[in-house]
């Protein structure tokens, strides 16, 4: 009896090993499987924050302003004296000559002008990108050598012999060709940062104009002002000297 019960646990423990033995690919497979997918899951959501690194900003909304029910004024007058051109509104000739000449001769404006033009170059030069560019170059190399004794050969020169010596020359010639596609707005966006550095420009221009013609057309006014008060003084002086002569003759 002992001997058979051994006999049967041996065999159960062969058994055991052979089931062992069977499984052992197919936990080997499954872990291979479960790293694979685990590194599956690590690629892709790499990929995903680097996209969303790479993408640019959203594009620009103005923000809803709330608008008032009613003015004070009608729409039809409610145009703003700001808007209108300055010759219009100041009818004067001679406050119009001034205002153009103090137009021409202010540096400030003149500093606001050319911002102008540089930031225009600046928003042309932006949108030359969303092109491809063309680029060459050539060169040209000559050395000439009167002692036959020495040989001064490199460099991709081509030598030639002559009588009194040796002739090197190299010609070269280089193209090339580049074009960014614009996959993730770089490009678009630094156009529209131009194009809102254009308008900031435009608009402190403009700041200036309406700053510079208001202060001559104040300065002029108040001028004016004070010449109606000398003359107001004269009259007011020649008639109480009027009166005194008056009151003497009584």
């Amino acid at each position: 009896e002992v001997t058979e019960e051994g006999i049967e646990m041996n065999r159960q423990t062969n058994q055991m090993d052979q089931t062992n033995k069977r499984d052992q690919p197919s936990l080997a497979l499954r872990a291979a499987g479960s790293a694979v997918r685990l590194y599956i899951m690590v690629m892709v959501t790499g990929v995903s924050f680097l996209l969303q690194g790479c993408m640019m900003g959203p594009d620009y909304k103005r923000p809803e302003t709330p608008q008032a029910e009613s003015w004070r004024v009608s729409p039809s007058t409610s145009e703003s004296m700001a808007n209108l051109p300055w010759w219009e509104l100041l009818k004067d000739e001679t406050l119009q000559e001034l205002i153009r000449t103090s137009l021409m001769e202010n540096l400030d404006l003149q500093i606001a002008t050319a911002n102008i033009d540089q930031f225009q170059a600046q928003l042309t030069i932006s949108k030359f990108d969303l092109i491809p560019s063309f680029s060459y170059e050539g060169s040209a190399f000559g050395f000439r050598n009167t002692n036959t004794s020495n040989f001064p050969v490199g460099g991709g020169a081509v030598p030639t012999s002559e009588k009194n010596g040796l002739s090197l020359h190299k010609e070269s010639i280089g193209l090339g060709l580049k074009w960014e596609l614009d996959v993730w707005g770089r490009i678009r966006r630094s156009i529209e940062a131009a194009r809102a550095q254009l308008l900031s420009k435009q608009e402190n221009q403009r700041v200036v104009i309406l700053s510079l013609v208001s202060g001559v057309a104040e300065s002029y006014f108040d001028l004016r002002a004070l010449d109606l008060q000398i003359d107001i003084a004269k009259r007011t002086l020649k008639a109480w000297d009027e009166s005194v002569r008056i009151s003497k003759l009584r």
